[in-house]
């Protein structure tokens, strides 16, 4: 069956409201825009975090002398932990909540940063890039999620595609970054400056948790509506 059908199905009516608009009714606009900050935060580091490397390599590669094999290891961490990332990610989404799986990203977004911007070594440089890239995988899945879920009905395909351009300008402001603090300690602040939209991205709206094969319980959209 299909997993709309399903939910459909197994949605608790809410009074006064059409059986097929369960999540189409008023929200508060400071919600919304939580929820689209939120979602781009998750974007913007991302992005930032796979366009930052570039300017990073150079100062990484005169401090620690590191040949071709050591400067790829040290930018492809962030893609392997991506993997893994996105791997549990969804089972995380779904047991705990699209917010907690954003705050763990957060989290290891934040942990990554600064074993990277206080790294002593090549190895310890490698497991932050690791934590980092966990961290890019498990938002991948759950930002896009969050944002389905809480997004109205008509404006659902905008939410979701504000996480696609975030990582794009993610990146795009990477390269500013690099070009202002080049420099020999600059990796390290390049590295570093993940923090500041890790700790931000921690601050959710806190929302009742949607499962999408039983739908939206009077309750729910209760305390999404300010509701007593």
């Amino acid at each position: 069956m299909n997993t709309d059908l399903q939910g459909q199905a197994g949605a608790k009516e809410v009074p006064g409201h059409a059986p097929d608009q369960f999540v189409a009714g008023p929200l508060p606009v400071w919600w919304m825009v939580s929820v689209i900050l939120v979602v781009i935060l998750a974007g913007l580091l991302f992005g930032f975090d796979q366009g930052i490397i570039s300017g990073a390599l150079l100062g990484i590669q005169k401090e620690f002398r590191l040949g071709a094999l050591a400067l790829e290891i040290v930018t492809s961490w962030v893609t392997l932990g991506a993997l893994f990332g996105s791997l549990v990610g969804g089972s995380v989404a779904d047991r705990f909540g699209r917010k907690w799986a954003l705050i763990l990203a957060a989290i290891l977004f934040v942990i990554g940063a600064l074993v990277e911007a206080f790294t002593p070594g090549v190895p310890i440089l490698v497991v932050g890039r690791l934590l980092v890239g966990l961290g890019v995988g498990v938002a991948a899945v759950a930002a896009p999620l969050y944002a389905a879920e809480l997004a109205p009905a008509n404006q659902r395909g905008r939410f979701i595609s504000s996480y696609q351009l975030a990582i794009t300008i993610g990146i795009f402001a990477a390269y500013f970054v690099d070009e202002a603090l080049a420099g020999a300690q600059g990796w390290r602040w390049m590295l570093g400056l993940s923090v500041v939209p890790g700790v931000s991205s921690c601050s959710l709206p806190s929302f009742p948790r949607q499962n999408p094969l039983v739908g939206w319980s009077r309750r729910a959209v209760s305390r999404m509506r300010g509701e007593p």
